[in-house]
């Protein structure tokens, strides 16, 4: 069975409104890695991203080529169907490796909405330096059905790379999940910040992240641990309630040590017998 039979066969019983227009907006922090070009210093929109994505007619070929016109090297490395929850529409997401013609590797995930078979539409686009999981639903009787793609970015920042979608008005509509940062950030008490890797657990609507102190390396949070419940208002996703959990002074600390497999093998062993 062809994917839109198959599709086709899995949704037949439901009534699925006619897709709206979806305005698609960059709900990131990070500027897109991985233009059109190829040459990883040129800057671009999301919009410039889209406008360079074909949509085979026929889905079954959606990973034989890359369906980013990529100046790059660019590849299909997996895809996968989302059955939509009752009353909702199925999607399609694909996951490409991009090499750059002068910088590191970048993964881009691309999700389709597919409300009109004949018709996919173009949900929202990922990309990370670092790693995307695949996409996953989320069903709740009670909240609106959500897909997540988790990620993060490369480097000491680790900075988070998540793209979050909730299915409105008959399509699959981008969340924004970084606005609510800020809000955030201000009710940290002074010395003490949030930089980075938020960890989202949508199933339970929370979030939490470590907390550094000033003068803190980025390897090496001190200061605790805070904790996040939220709400999705409108296409936003809205801080409820913060718990901080602030760690004492002098308490236990992670302490980083190389071992033999470090490529510098006497730095390493001098560090095992300091730190014994």
């Amino acid at each position: 069975m062809s994917l839109a039979l198959f599709i086709a066969a899995s949704i037949s019983s439901a009534t699925i409104a006619p897709i709206a227009p979806i305005a698609l907006i960059a709900h990131s922090s990070d500027p897109i890695l991985a233009c059109p070009s190829g040459k990883s210093d040129d800057e671009c929109s999301v919009q410039d991203v889209i406008n360079a994505i074909s949509i085979p007619k026929d889905l079954n070929h959606i990973t034989t080529g890359c369906i980013y016109e990529y100046m790059g090297h660019c590849a299909s490395t997996a895809k996968g169907l989302i059955l939509g929850a009752p009353n909702h529409a199925p999607a399609i997401w694909v996951q490409m490796l991009l090499l750059p013609k002068d910088g590191p590797q970048v993964q881009m995930t691309i999700l389709l909405d597919l409300t009109l078979l004949d018709e996919p539409k173009i949900a929202g686009i990922a990309q990370s330096s670092n790693f995307l999981n695949p996409p996953y639903q989320i069903y709740d009787d009670d909240q609106p059905t959500l897909i997540h793609i988790e990620g993060r970015q490369a480097g000491t920042a680790y900075g988070n790379a998540d793209m979050l979608y909730q299915y409105k008005n008959a399509a699959w509509r981008p969340v924004d999940i970084i606005s609510w940062i800020k809000e955030a950030e201000e009710n940290i008490p002074e010395g003490f910040e949030m930089r980075k890797d938020i960890k989202y657990n949508f199933r339970e609507m929370m979030a939490s992240s470590l907390i550094w102190r000033d003068g803190d390396g980025n390897c090496c949070a001190t200061g605790g641990d805070v904790y996040f419940d939220f709400d999705i208002k409108g296409d936003m996703l809205s801080p409820v309630a913060m718990s901080f959990n602030e760690a004492a002074k002098g308490a236990p600390q992670t302490k980083h040590i190389m071992l033999s497999g470090h490529s510098d093998k006497t730095e390493a062993a001098n560090d095992l017998n300091v730190n014994k």
